[in-house]
């Protein structure tokens, strides 16, 4: 009873010992996460994010746990999504909208939650690194309040990176435990973190992936000189196991995404304005030239100047304290020198490992150089960083432990007590503070000009796409309107829709001889045709290289879907069983009944919000009524889907048309929806290019299934009654058939 009396009281004694320094990280965090709550918020990858976390809410609404395709995005043609994009971002932030955010407030929420991660994460490890509570709050808000850290949250806009910078901390100090003793916990917490890194953000973990295997060596060789070779390679032999435990719990992602590359359009990322030629500097253009970091143009890829003024300070002046502590240590006794227990005390910071990132700090500024861009070009991967400025993620992680190392540094040199190292450290939070805050919040009238401009699709394509992002939903030029031309061929089969879902299309095909039926789809390994329940051949057609399945002669039943690939299930089934073997090692680690028990709060904290979020918000689809009626001599109406039920006037009615191209046309068309009276009277109509107006039907290839949204506002004035409905393509004159009656009331 005594023995846990005392226990408690040892806990409440270390618990009150953090309640101020986390109350500061907390106003900290708190400060630098405000810009994200303005009214009007920008930031560069604001669409693109909003439309993967949109689509990777809707895969999941449609039962697919790993969304590597979106099928509504690309112009409607589809997009990569989880299978380039590291998915964790995308679905934390779904989590959120899961248990009732809006899809904005989600990102917000989102990057808020990664910025109070960065400040307790980095006070955390912090204070195993530099040893005091002071130094560790100190390096904290220089990690929270870096400018690159900021420029993430805030102007940058990057899910996975600034996940990726919340994670860091918290991975390197699973890592450092584990190194220093076994526990499965620890284990199983090292390799959770890595996989996380990985999950968040594949640049920064390939390079981060390396950084933990040369910190663990650092660590192994200090344990070989203090306990010896075995206690090393134990270490050693821990930190491989965590590596390989991480890499097989993510694999489901990044093995598919390294390996099928080459069927991306990813390598035009080092090309153009991601050149990395293009950002690399002289040495005196290395820093920008402003007190108050400038997050706008080109300055953003400078290092910031008091950022980098500070941490230089701080090395001179952590190396003058360690070298007046090494003289006062060298008059100590030889057999005070040789105690191993001595060498482990948590006296003052660890200097080597301060020494370590120091040198991280300025192989990062050094990378910024133009005389390293063969190494840029010449070593795998990296030139995929598209910045090299994105290495400044490890340069304000070193510089913020090197910072936290200026109270002991004071300390040392000046002595003074407890005041002078806390004065220091006050000052030196207040110019961070000043140096990175401001600049964040005054990004003006710039940034809005380049929201209005921006695109939500300006990313990877398949390779097979031979168009840019922006000409995809213009009607072709001359010398395209030939390639498409060309494109075309081969007997055009009748088809009767049966379903059209997500990610699946099943029609009914019939034809005198072998046909072809081309889907309004980017062609991506994974796509697979079966007719009559038999593969058949799916190859990409067209510069938009679109889905093209090969139908024997005759009546079938054919049904195109996108799945999972061998390699893709022999990933995902890598996954899965490390996830087993991860809960199996946590649940040995705590035990079997608190394992057990967290395990379970766990699944229940994520599981049932979407849960309750996928029943709460179903998926309503109306179901395809078969038509088959030609327009034009080009084009055929095929089917449609529409909720036939009563309509008031002033709603607006949504209905996807769905058109097969029996013959190629140069002309832009126009579909359209038009609304009539039962007297045959036109109450509303209207007419733009199909797929709103991002599909023009000079790139409809011969026996194509384009889907056509169209939406008709029903005028406030029409009166009660039955209403017909018709579909149609226009040039000069409409040609329309009726899809549908509606009841006005």
């Amino acid at each position: 009873m005594v023995a846990r009396s005392e226990r408690g009281l040892r806990r409440r004694i270390v618990g009150s010992e953090h309640v101020i320094p986390l109350c500061v990280l907390s106003a900290g965090a708190l400060a630098a996460a405000l810009p994200e709550w303005r009214p009007i918020w920008y930031q560069d990858d604001q669409l693109p994010s909003l439309f993967r976390l949109l689509h990777t809410d809707l895969g999941h609404h449609h039962g697919v746990v790993f969304p590597r395709f979106a099928p509504e995005l690309g112009f409607g043609y589809g997009h990569l999504l989880h299978q380039l994009y590291p998915p964790l971002g995308f679905e934390l932030a779904a989590w959120l909208h899961a248990i009732g955010l809006g899809y904005m407030a989600a990102v917000r929420a989102f990057f808020t939650l990664c910025l109070i991660s960065d400040a307790l994460g980095m006070y955390a490890y912090a204070r195993v690194v530099v040893r005091s509570r002071r130094g560790a709050v100190l390096a904290a808000l220089a990690y929270v309040w870096a400018p690159y850290v900021l420029l993430d949250a805030h102007k940058g806009g990057d899910f996975g990176e600034s996940l990726a910078i919340a994670i860091l901390p918290w991975s390197l100090l699973a890592f450092h435990l584990l190194m220093e003793r076994w526990t499965w916990v620890r284990f199983g917490m090292a390799a959770s973190g890595l996989a996380g890194v990985t999950l968040a953000h594949n640049i920064t973990a390939l390079f981060f992936t390396g950084l933990v295997c040369i910190y663990a060596v650092l660590l192994a060789m200090r344990q070989a000189r203090v306990l010896g070779r075995c206690a090393a390679a134990s270490g050693m032999a821990r930190a491989i196991g965590a590596v390989l435990l991480a890499l097989a719990l993510s694999a489901a992602y990044w093995v598919p995404a390294l390996v099928e590359m080459p069927y991306s359009r990813i390598q035009e990322q080092r090309q153009g304005s991601f050149s990395i030629g293009r950002y690399l500097f002289s040495p005196s253009d290395l820093l920008q030239r402003s007190l108050i970091f400038d997050y706008y143009g080109e300055a953003e890829h400078r290092y910031g100047l008091i950022a980098f003024v500070l941490t230089l300070g701080a090395m001179v002046s952590v190396g003058l304290a360690a070298g007046l502590a090494g003289a006062k240590h060298s008059r100590t006794s030889p057999e005070e020198v040789d105690s191993g227990a001595r060498m482990l005390r948590p006296y003052g910071p660890d200097l080597v490992l301060l020494a370590a990132f120091g040198l991280v700090f300025g192989v990062v500024l050094v990378m910024q150089l133009r005389p390293t861009l063969p190494i840029w070009e010449s070593v795998p991967l990296i030139s995929f960083v598209q910045f090299p400025r994105r290495l400044f993620v490890f340069a304000s992680f070193a510089a913020a432990l090197v910072i936290g190392g200026l109270p002991w540094s004071l300390h040392v040199l000046l002595g003074g007590g407890r005041w002078l190292p806390s004065l220091g450290a006050g000052v030196v939070a207040v110019l961070l503070g000043v140096a990175g805050l401001p600049g964040e919040v005054g990004l003006g009238t710039a940034a809005d000009r380049r929201f209005s401009e921006r695109t939500a699709y300006d990313d990877f394509f398949p390779a097979w796409v031979t168009e840019r992002a922006t000409q995809v939903p213009q009607p072709p030029s001359p010398s395209q309107a030939e390639e498409y031309r060309r494109a075309n061929g081969g007997p055009v089969p009748r088809v009767r829709v049966l379903e059209r879902g997500y990610l699946r299309t099943t029609l009914v095909t019939d034809s005198d001889q072998p046909s072809t039926v081309v889907f309004h789809t980017f062609y991506f390994p994974g796509w697979e045709a079966r007719a009559d329940g038999l593969p058949v051949a799916v190859e990409p057609v067209g510069p938009l290289g679109l889905a093209r399945a090969s139908v024997p002669a005759g009546r079938h039943v054919l049904e195109l879907s996108f799945g999972e690939t061998p390699l893709r299930l022999a990933t995902d089934a890598t996954s899965v069983v490390a996830v087993l073997f991860l809960a199996a090692v946590l649940v040995r680690g705590a035990g079997a009944r608190r394992g057990l028990i967290g395990l379970g709060l766990g699944a229940a904290v994520f599981g049932l919000p979407w849960a309750a979020h996928l029943l709460i918000t179903p998926l309503e689809q109306p179901a395809a009524k078969a038509i088959d009626r030609e327009v034009l001599p080009s084009a055929r109406l095929v089917g449609v889907e529409i909720a036939e039920r009563s309509y008031q006037a002033g709603e607006t009615l949504s209905a996807t048309v769905l058109w097969q191209a029996t013959a190629y046309t140069a002309t832009d068309l126009q579909s359209g929806l038009r609304l009539e009276s039962p007297g045959g009277a036109v109450i509303a109509e209207r007419w733009a290019r199909p797929g709103r107006e991002s599909t023009p039907t000079g790139k409809w290839l011969v026996s194509e299934l384009v889907p056509d949204p169209l939406v008709l506002p029903i005028p406030p004035g029409a009166p009660p009654g039955r209403y017909r409905l018709s579909a149609g393509l226009r040039d000069r004159m409409p040609n329309v058939v009726p899809i549908a009656e509606l009841e006005v009331r």
